[in-house]
């Protein structure tokens, strides 16, 4: 049997939090089946240069996710969930300059 395909609404949404002299940002998302129902439990990782070993959170019933404190710059996402094929992706972060 096949796994199905993990489908990662990408809702980044980046926002700034500036620390004394270094810059961070928020990372947050939804991880949806296919048929666009929300993947509870989820396992979601961020690694990266900037971030020290590896941060990693689940994801809750309605599939969402929140990491703080995310230092600007390239991080790799991955999203584990039984049953779905892994999902990674590369994205560089920066604050917004409003």
């Amino acid at each position: 049997m096949r796994p199905h395909r993990l489908v990662f609404v990408v809702l980044f949404v980046c926002l700034v939090s500036v620390a004394l002299l270094a810059q961070s940002v928020s990372i947050s998302g939804r991880v949806m089946d296919p048929q666009g129902g929300a993947v509870n439990g989820a396992l979601v990782s961020l690694s990266g240069s900037g971030i020290s070993g590896m941060k990693t959170t689940r994801t809750g019933v309605d599939g969402t996710f929140l990491f703080d404190g995310v230092p600007a710059g390239a991080v790799n996402v991955e999203v584990d969930a039984a049953g779905f094929d892994r999902w990674t992706q590369g994205i560089t972060l920066s604050p917004r300059s409003d």
